[in-house]
């Protein structure tokens, strides 16, 4: 179905094929998934909550390093799902995300200062932020994940629910 390891930072398919690209979305295309193989900036800050869980749901907190070994999909409704964790990734390797599970929030990095120079614009200065996944455009949630330093370990909240 999908490499079991990935040569490129993003990569997004349609539910039918994969192809290793930067993030795009055909007319015909209503979802997109993306393996995380591979952090963008945006609100949040280290340990901040998300909205009330539901009764039959558990928010989970999972430390992993990238790649991540999981294929993300947009649920529709404004969020993140796991479609699918690949075997011998970093994901599966904690045992705690699974197919099915809701991202809530994942770790990320921004540049927190800019310097022009000759007219090129450099970030420099770093800060560790926590982005909450939903309501987030699906490009800036994949952005975050792939800009993330892979020597550093990612912080991922998923929403682990019993039917």
């Amino acid at each position: 179905m999908f490499a079991q390891h990935c040569p490129h930072q993003l990569r997004v398919t349609s539910s039918s094929s994969a192809t290793c690209s930067s993030s795009h979305r055909s007319k015909n295309q209503s979802k997109r998934r993306y393996a995380a193989c591979a952090s963008s900036p945006s609100e949040g800050k280290e340990g901040e909550q998300d909205d009330a869980i539901p009764a039959n749901c558990t928010r989970v907190s999972v430390e992993v390093k990238k790649p991540l070994g999981l294929i993300l999909e947009e649920d529709g409704l404004g969020g993140i799902v796991v479609v699918e964790v690949v075997s011998e990734g970093n994901s599966a390797k904690t045992k705690l995300i699974r197919k099915g599970d809701k991202i809530l929030a994942i770790s990320a990095q921004i540049k927190t200062r800019t310097q022009d120079y000759g007219g090129v614009s450099v970030g420099s200065g770093e800060e560790m932020i926590r982005l909450q996944v939903q309501g987030e455009k699906f490009d800036t949630i994949m952005a975050a994940i792939s800009s993330y330093p892979s020597q550093k370990t990612m912080k991922i909240d998923v929403l682990k629910c019993q039917e």
